[in-house]
């Protein structure tokens, strides 16, 4: 969707679309092969709307300093709410991207012990 479509949205469809267009699930375990490449998939997702995210919150400053330079409370008031908003989107996907880095992590580790000691999983 284009920035400036979003930057005039409703704000509380705003909030409902950065949900829905930039939620991520988190696996719940990773211990097959098949398991591991859907999270790395996930992973590359939260790469991708984080950049995305990133560029729309440069918009979103930019929004607000204008609204403040003319004076435009209201305006800036809606505009910090959507930036607010897609700060903690951008939270959210940094978090799941480290949980997932660290679960393939813990994983690799397990992998490489039980091949260390001969033993099959």
């Amino acid at each position: 969707m284009r920035m400036d479509k979003l930057i005039n949205m409703d704000n509380i469809d705003f909030f409902e679309y950065l949900i829905k267009e930039f939620s991520v699930n988190i696996p719940v375990h990773i211990e097959t092969i098949e398991e591991a490449e859907e999270a790395a998939k996930v992973m590359l997702i939260c790469a991708r709307n984080y950049q995305y995210l990133n560029t729309l919150l440069m918009f979103l400053r930019r929004e607000v300093h204008e609204a403040a330079r003319l004076g435009n409370k209201e305006e800036k008031t809606i505009l910090m709410d959507k930036r607010d908003a897609v700060n903690d989107i951008i939270s959210s996907l940094k978090l799941s991207y480290q949980a997932i880095s660290r679960a393939i992590t813990v994983r690799q580790g397990n992998l490489e012990e039980l091949h260390m000691s001969d033993k099959t999983f």
